[in-house]
């Protein structure tokens, strides 16, 4: 067993046991907590054994069916494991009102992911209106940041797209829409930033802004998601996904650029 797959199961064992203390607490059978979560009475067994560590849908049901906040069972693992720390903090609810506010465990999810997609992108947006030196542009200084290890390690505070891909297909229709929407408002920020350099606008006029976009977008997320899934057991190819990628992606802008506008044949 490998360093990192050791400390995955202690943290699945650490969330399994606060699980199980919580719902004893609140005198909730393993059967009325599994059936408000939508989940198996098999699957919650396992879970508070350590057997299996629970997504972002089944932490946020099972949360519901005891009646806490998420973010109590996040903060002894989990948020680490699935990149979703502290995102239940913006939303204020103490637990007297968590079922008064919560009428089912799908409107808790859409609740979490939309607080966290919003906060996301506007960090984003923030970052790519910053000021820049001479030295640089913004595009280039999002996408080297974007495809860093900084980046890659911070989980918690990076691409919200990056963070909830793997869960979006398996949550309900509004929490879908929340994702979609944050995944359109970053492409168009990206947008943007192609705009304002120029770049790779002469090399590819076939394509449209979004077009580009979208492709760039893409090609960043594909590689920061691979990134993270080795970044312990193998360093080196998490690394090397980062760079090569990045050098890739900063030459395609400087070839771009250095090729310039066509001129028109004259007739």
């Amino acid at each position: 067993m490998t360093k990192a797959t050791k400390k995955r199961v202690f943290r699945a064992r650490d969330i399994g046991k606060t699980i199980k203390r919580l719902r004893r607490v609140a005198h909730k059978s393993q059967k009325e907590v599994a059936h408000k979560a939508g989940i198996s009475l098999q699957t919650i067994s396992n879970i508070e054994v350590g057997r299996v560590m629970p997504d972002l849908e089944s932490l946020c049901g099972i949360a519901y069916g005891i009646g806490v906040e998420p973010h109590v069972l996040m903060q002894h693992g989990l948020a680490e494991a699935v990149g979703l720390n502290e995102l239940m903090k913006h939303a204020g609810f103490t637990q007297g009102g968590f079922y008064n506010h919560f009428k089912s465990k799908a409107a808790l999810v859409c609740e979490v992911l939309a607080s966290a997609m919003a906060e996301g992108i506007a960090e984003i947006a923030k970052g790519a209106r910053a000021p820049v030196d001479a030295s640089t542009t913004a595009l280039r200084r999002y996408i080297s940041h974007y495809l860093s290890r900084t980046h890659r390690d911070n989980i918690d505070h990076g691409c919200p797209v990056a963070g909830f891909a793997g869960d979006a297909s398996r949550l309900g229709a509004d929490a879908q829409s929340h994702f979609a929407r944050g995944l359109d408002d970053q492409i168009t920020i990206l947008a943007g930033l192609i705009a304002e350099s120029g770049s790779s606008a002469a090399a590819d006029e076939r394509r449209t802004l979004r077009e580009r976009a979208i492709s760039l977008h893409c090609e960043m997320v594909g590689a920061l998601i691979l990134s993270r899934s080795v970044a312990q057991a193998a360093p080196a190819v998490s690394n090397g996904i980062l760079e090569n990628v990045q050098r890739h992606v900063l030459a395609s802008l400087e070839e771009g650029s250095s090729q310039g506008p066509k001129p028109r044949k004259k007739h």
